[in-house]
């Protein structure tokens, strides 16, 4: 038997002492909830722009890009929302979750751009579409943070 020193610093298991600074969202995970707020914020506000347009019809616009273009906005925010209750119960499913609404938003700019055609807004949403695949993507992969947060 081995004597135990009494005055010997106390051992802990390195992985209980670091698994408190993942009890909440927080690091970069912070800048995902505030866009999954501004995301569902911004299209319900395109959502109802959409449908006050379609009440005006006045001939001016497609009737069928404007319903395109709701229904697309509405998808998205509740794409968005659905996101923010799983990263805010922690949800393991919620990097897959967060990487495939990543990946439509993504498609959903390019055919933006396929069927309307190339325009300062659908060029910037398709840079801004890929700029987020570019870093959000492997970050949910990659990071320990996610990989100990989201456990649920």
């Amino acid at each position: 038997m081995t004597p135990v020193n009494p005055y010997a610093p106390p051992q802990f298991e390195a992985s209980g002492k670091n698994d408190k600074k993942y009890d909440s969202i927080g690091g970069w995970l912070i800048l995902v909830s505030i866009g999954l707020t501004v995301t569902t914020f911004a299209n319900l506000v395109e959502v109802v722009r959409c449908f006050a347009l379609l009440r005006a019809d006045d001939g001016s616009l497609s009737m069928s890009f404007l319903i395109c273009a709701m229904l697309e906005s509405g998808a998205l925010a509740i794409g968005a929302l659905v996101g923010l209750v799983l990263m805010f119960r922690r949800s393991s499913m919620f990097p897959k979750f967060a990487i495939g609404l990543i990946v439509v938003s993504l498609l959903l700019s390019l055919g933006d751009l396929v069927f309307m055609g190339p325009d300062p807004d659908t060029n910037s949403d398709l840079v801004g579409s890929l700029a987020r695949c570019a870093i959000w993507i492997p970050y949910f992969i990659r990071s320990k943070r996610v990989e100990k947060t989201f456990v649920n």
